[in-house]
């Protein structure tokens, strides 16, 4: 499934998510990516974050790539 890299603020999540999920989002602005999938954004936490928090990512924190 392809997502927007764009979070969803209207869902509810831990603080630490919607920050890390933030962080995620502008490197993604910044370097032109306009799409992600929910292994790519596991990667991205797993790396930062460990697999512990990664394994917490619910692809409903972001848009689908055609909601935007």
């Amino acid at each position: 499934m392809k997502l927007s890299p764009i979070v969803n603020t209207e869902i509810k999540m831990t603080a630490k998510m919607l920050e890390a999920l933030g962080l995620h989002e502008t490197r993604c602005v910044v370097t032109g990516v306009k799409s992600v999938t929910k292994e790519s954004v596991e990667a991205f936490l797993t790396e930062r974050y460990g697999e512990k928090f990664a394994n917490t990512f619910d692809p409903t924190y972001l848009f689908n790539s055609q909601d935007v």
